[in-house]
């Protein structure tokens, strides 16, 4: 099967996700023309299997940036020589993101974790791993078991 698009555009793609949303310079870095930049970049980014093409890098650069920052967030909330406010901190941006603590419609309750219904792709977290967090994370916050 043809590719529906060009190397250049390929690289304008790339580009455009990574400068944070500048068709210019996207097209300039894509190697097109100075002098047409503004334009092609303009007509590039009509292209639906361009657009396409940019929402795949970000999607990427999303799930890349939120999988480091939660490994950042949990070394924090671990680690004995962090301050006290960053660990609790951290710990309550973790517990935000599995869903056990915020408001609105994606808020979880922690019964339903310990009771094994939240499903999370192919895993269910257990009790003991949510025990175990707050726990590591010495947020103060009381869990009744």
């Amino acid at each position: 099967m043809a590719r529906s698009h060009t190397e250049k555009q390929e690289k304008f793609a790339l580009e455009y996700a990574h400068n944070g949303g500048n068709a210019t310079a996207a097209a300039k870095a894509a190697g097109y023309s100075p002098a047409t930049a503004h334009e092609i970049g303009r007509q590039n980014l009509a292209k639906p299997q361009v657009s396409e093409m940019i929402r795949v890098h970000l999607l990427g650069m999303k799930a890349r940036s939120g999988a480091l920052g939660l490994k950042v967030l949990a070394e924090i909330s671990q680690d004995k020589k962090a301050p006290h406010s960053a660990r609790v901190s951290a710990a309550r941006a973790l517990c935000e993101h599995a869903g056990l603590l915020g408001g609105g419609k994606e808020q979880r309750s922690l019964a339903d974790v310990i009771n094994g219904d939240l499903m999370e792709g192919n895993w269910v977290l257990q009790p003991e791993e949510v025990l175990s967090a707050f726990r590591r994370a010495n947020s103060g916050l009381k869990v009744i078991e």
